[in-house]
């Protein structure tokens, strides 16, 4: 977003940074769910270009489902309502985001060839790509 709107972005490439990997909130925690499910909807919603946005919504609440009834037949039960929970929200915020959205789709007239276009999905779990250097990006 950045970029798109005219700044530029600098690194410093000998900087470490130490992540916690979500240390607000435990690992197994319905909470963390919850909120891992509903922000990712909402990321999507709002930066997706419209030709992609249908599919991919549509793809990514297929993989929720299936993920939800994973949870079920698991007797993760809290899990399971997490994700539910979480799809509520985003539908009862989706006109919030929808202002949101053409705010953003309006700047966003470049193409930048740092951003991933493939399915980071994909990568981990069927190409074993578990490393950020084995992504080949190559757009």
């Amino acid at each position: 977003r950045l970029k798109n709107v005219g700044h530029k972005i600098f690194y410093f490439g000998k900087v470490e940074v130490y992540h916690l990997g979500g240390g607000s909130l435990p690992y197994n925690s319905p909470k963390k769910i919850f909120f891992n499910y509903r922000n990712s909807l909402f990321l999507l919603y709002k930066n997706l270009h419209k030709s992609k946005l249908i599919p991919t919504i549509f793809i990514r609440l297929m993989l929720d489902g299936f993920s939800a009834t994973v949870y079920l037949l698991t007797l993760k039960f809290s899990f399971f309502i997490a994700v539910l929970k979480s799809h509520f929200a985003f539908y009862k915020f989706i006109s919030k985001f929808r202002k949101k959205r053409k705010q953003l789709i309006a700047t966003n007239k470049k193409t930048h060839k740092e951003i991933f276009k493939q399915s980071i999905v994909f990568n981990y779990f069927l190409k074993k790509n578990k490393l950020f250097n084995k992504l080949r990006i190559t757009n």
